[in-house]
């Protein structure tokens, strides 16, 4: 479980603390990524671009941060399979996701691309300095 940052849940009634870095606590992140429940306004940052698109919106977080990622989720198999957006997902991923599945890959399947493309990075410097 992700650490609490001391402030209060932005919902009107609600002192729990934040949940991480989110401005609400654990039971409204779960009911905003359920679907069942939207930031009060003017809060609510809007899904726009590829992630209003995302098949993902809605489903359970537990199946995007499993306590164990060292095999993908059946059901995040399932919804990354049939995504429109998977690609614009994976690259968010290797940018700024460190954890959980995105783009149909564990963090650790995540690493080993970002691991992958700055061997590749520097092959190409050293190439083209080579001249």
């Amino acid at each position: 479980m992700a650490a609490t940052n001391g402030a209060a849940c932005v919902f009107e009634g609600c002192s729990n603390p934040r949940y991480g870095l989110k401005r609400v606590c654990s039971t409204h992140y779960t009911a905003i990524w359920r679907g069942t429940a939207q930031l009060p306004e003017p809060t609510r940052p809007l899904p726009t671009g590829w992630m209003a698109a995302a098949a993902c919106r809605g489903e359970d977080p537990e199946v995007w941060f499993p306590v164990s990622e060292s095999f993908l989720h059946p059901v995040a198999e399932q919804v990354c399979g049939g995504c429109p957006v998977r690609s614009e997902c994976l690259e968010w991923a290797l940018d700024s996701q460190p954890l959980g599945i995105a783009g149909g890959l564990t963090s650790e399947e995540r690493r080993q691309i970002r691991k992958d493309r700055k061997a590749d990075a520097g092959q190409l410097v050293t190439a083209g300095g080579a001249r």
